[in-house]
């Protein structure tokens, strides 16, 4: 995973290949500890973005979905335990 400071509190994590597409990206805003992440990757690049996190300690509060994708989705419970989707 490499994380990219694109422009003021917005941030890009891009993923090698999972197999199913040449690359994954994840973006989110950082305001202090807290992040608001736009889609969330399959759960493999959730796992990899919340150790990431963890180590700073930031916490992913807020989310956005843009469409029911499974790799915009389904790592959506890493970040939230005990979320019922």
């Amino acid at each position: 995973m490499d994380i990219t400071h694109l422009y003021g509190n917005l941030y890009e994590a891009v993923f090698d290949c999972n197999g199913h597409y040449i690359k994954q990206v994840i973006y989110f805003i950082l305001e202090g500890s807290k992040a608001l992440l736009i889609d969330t990757g399959y759960k493999s690049e959730a796992e990899e973005l919340k150790s990431y996190f963890d180590k700073r300690n930031i916490e992913a509060e807020k989310f956005i979905i843009t469409h029911y994708h499974d790799d915009h989705f389904t790592g959506l419970k890493t970040f939230r335990h005990g979320l019922v989707l």
